[in-house]
C-alpha cells in the first residue's frame, strides 16, 4: 500500500512539474453552442443605443429562412462576470468605451481558447461606438459567420470517410 502511494505521489509530482514548465501552454477547448455570442458590456451600454446597434447587427433575423431566426443568440456578460468559463466561449464581442480609446474594430483569434473569435469595439464615446458598429455591422456579422462555418467544416472533416470521398470525387 505504501509503495502504491509513493508511486502515485511521484506520478502526480511529474504531472505538476510538466504543467508548470513555463512554456506555451495549449489553449483550452472552446465552449458554447453554435450561434451563441457573448457580448461583454455594462448593462447601461446594453440598454443604450450602442446595445441596440449590437442587437441590430448580430441579433436581427437571418434572411431567407421560412421562420424568424436570429443570426446569433446574444448573451450579455458584464466585464466583472468574465470568468474562466466565459473566457473559453467560441464567439465574443467586447465593448471597450474609454476616453483614451481610439475608435476602431479589431478581430482577435484564439485569445483564451481555440478556436475562438473575438471582435473588440473600441471607442472614446458611446456615440462613436454606436456609429462604428452600425457602419460595420455586415462585416462584424461576417466575421462570426465565417468562424462558425469554419468550425462546422473542421468538425465535419473529423467524420469524413476518405475512401468514400475519393470514390465520389472520381465520378
Amino acid at each position: 500500500m505504501n509503495r502504491k502511494a509513493s508511486l502515485f505521489a511521484i506520478v502526480l509530482a511529474a504531472f505538476a512539474a510538466a504543467s508548470c514548465s513555463g512554456g506555451d501552454s495549449p489553449k483550452s477547448a472552446f465552449s458554447g453552442r453554435s450561434g451563441e455570442l457573448i457580448v461583454v458590456a455594462t448593462k447601461a451600454q446594453w440598454e443604450s443605443e450602442t446595445g441596440s446597434a449590437i442587437r441590430e447587427a448580430l441579433g436581427s433575423d437571418y434572411g431567407y429562412l421560412p421562420q424568424e431566426e436570429p443570426k446569433f443568440d446574444l448573451m450579455l456578460v458584464p466585464q466583472e462576470g468574465v470568468n474562466r468559463l466565459i473566457r473559453t466561449h467560441r464567439n465574443m464581442l467586447y465593448l471597450n468605451i474609454a476616453d483614451t480609446a481610439e475608435a476602431r474594430l479589431s478581430i482577435r483569434r484564439d485569445v483564451w481558447s481555440a478556436p475562438q473569435t473575438m471582435v473588440v469595439v473600441s471607442a472614446p464615446s458611446a456615440e462613436k461606438a454606436t456609429s462604428l458598429i452600425l457602419d460595420n455591422k455586415d462585416s462584424i456579422a461576417k466575421v462570426f459567420d465565417d468562424a462558425e462555418r469554419n468550425r462546422n467544416m473542421t468538425a465535419a472533416r473529423a467524420f469524413e470517410v476518405k475512401d468514400l470521398t475519393a470514390k465520389i470525387s472520381a465520378i
